[in-house]
């Protein structure tokens, strides 16, 4: 997911720098094609990536207009071609669906100052949220004041860069993200201001405007997830890589040439890991696809569930709704019947009122974990899972709870009673909040639901 996110920036990448050799004279009637086939590619990306390349590109050939540069057909030629291939996003049913999915209030309900302000801090909670974002951007702040120190000619208002640092990094340790996401918004616009100012980082100042722009389109269509704010990240790194390189060129050549080596070395030590766990992963994801060969000969479907969460590519053990995908796409019935197993969880079947659970009770160290909703629903019971507070309403007896993250409180014409701040769901193998379970301690300890166990069927059922 977050490669389909980073990859759509190589194109408004490529299509600069060929603008940039077109400009220098050094461009073939190839390169010519490779230019045109770019920029219609940059604006068919996700919805984040056109609209960098729409500001970048456009921006680009204004740029050219207002300095009076030369060759502007070119640029403007890339501008349009990038626009028609956003209009094919902006009209393909997956982006339909997607917005469909995530819009309330329609598409311009942003434009009403409350909407905005709202869904404003939601989006750059994603950002100001995280300090990797904040690190980043207080070095943003500092390079851009760099900047002056390494050229006198700049714009002396670059040295703001160095208070603005210091207000991130403050603003950070105090955990206040809305003032933070303001001064956020504000110096991208003030830094890019300067920036346009110069040939030599009028890019770089695009680059930020269209990271800046990706952003706030989330503002429309409420799609905010970690992932559709990667290419802001990639962007702000790449200018961050750009600025320090110009900062450093003329005094201390070598420094950035050392630090680019060290961090391939970083880089190189933290991909290790993370090749490992795919790796390990690989062994399952083949045993089960052997496994799905096997089921299309009449061979009983027997899937692992021995996935790290974390390197995990294919999906079937989140939820009714991924298994019933992951069937389709491998072309096997709807209906067919699925055995889970697993080397570090002890499987069994759930059975309740004569309904067998498709997902499995899970059993490691002593602890016994059932399936939530499948449990209640088995029973006739209510059992509602909120997206937006990522909470379970469930009625129980004549009582009605609410089950969160933070523990379970009793719901009354009165107001919520805190019951039990340790009865907590889990999620045992990923993060979609999709499939989640609750120890059989806490199903007896807060709504007296206690399990027998049978032996013969390896199966669970509700004690009477």
């Amino acid at each position: 997911a977050y490669f389909n996110y980073a990859f759509p920036l190589l194109f408004p990448l490529l299509t600069l720098c060929l603008l940039e050799r077109a400009g220098g004279g050094k461009l073939s009637k190839t390169g010519s094609a490779a230019l045109y086939l770019c920029a219609l590619l940059s604006g068919m990306g996700t919805e984040q990536s056109g609209v960098i390349s729409l500001v970048v590109l456009w921006g680009y050939w204004l740029c050219g207009v207002l300095t009076g540069k030369q060759r502007l057909r070119r640029a403007l030629c890339c501008a349009l071609l990038t626009s028609v291939g956003y209009v094919t996003i902006l009209l393909a049913p997956g982006s339909h669906a997607r917005i469909g999915r995530g819009l309330d209030g329609g598409l311009l309900s942003v434009l009403r100052p409350g909407v905005f302000t709202g869904r404003f801090f939601d989006v750059m909670h994603y950002l100001c949220g995280f300090r990797f974002w904040n690190v980043l951007f207080a070095a943003f702040c500092l390079l851009t004041a760099g900047l002056w120190l390494a050229d006198r000619t700049r714009p002396r208002a670059l040295l703001a860069g160095f208070p603005a640092a210091l207000a991130v990094l403050a603003l950070t340790a105090a955990d206040a993200q809305k003032p933070l996401a303001v001064l956020t918004v504000l110096y991208t616009l003030f830094a890019a201001s300067l920036l346009l100012t110069r040939e030599d980082t009028r890019v770089s100042a695009l680059l930020i405007l269209g990271a800046g722009a990706s952003v706030m389109f989330l503002t429309v269509t409420t799609l905010y997830y970690a992932r559709t704010f990667f290419p802001c990240v990639l962007l702000f790194i790449a200018v961050c890589w750009s600025l320090f390189f110009r900062v450093f060129e003329s005094a201390r050549p070598m420094l950035p040439r050392l630090l680019c080596a060290a961090l391939a070395l970083v880089l190189l030590a933290r991909y290790i890991p993370i090749y490992r766990g795919y790796a390990a992963n690989k062994v399952v994801v083949d045993r089960n696809l052997t496994a799905v060969a096997a089921a299309k000969n009449g061979a009983p479907l027997e899937l692992s569930i021995d996935l790290d969460a974390d390197y995990r590519y294919t999906v079937f053990f989140e939820g009714g709704y991924f298994l019933a995908n992951f069937l389709r796409y491998y072309g096997l019935p709807d209906d067919m019947p699925v055995r889970f197993t697993s080397d570090v969880w002890d499987v069994s079947d759930v059975e309740i009122n004569g309904i067998t659970s498709t997902f499995p009770a899970l059993e490691k160290d002593g602890t016994l974990l059932l399936p939530i909703e499948f449990v209640f629903h088995a029973l006739g019971e209510r059992c509602d899972f909120d997206w937006t507070s990522n909470a379970f309403t469930i009625e129980h007896g004549s009582e009605t709870y609410r089950l969160c993250e933070d523990g379970l409180v009793l719901l009354t014409e009165d107001g919520e009673t805190d019951v039990d701040a340790h009865c907590r769901y889990v999620m045992p193998f990923s993060y979609t909040y999709t499939l989640l379970y609750l120890s059989a301690d806490d199903f007896m300890r807060c709504f007296g639901l206690s399990f027998d166990y049978d032996p013969a069927r390896d199966c669970y059922t509700v004690r009477s």
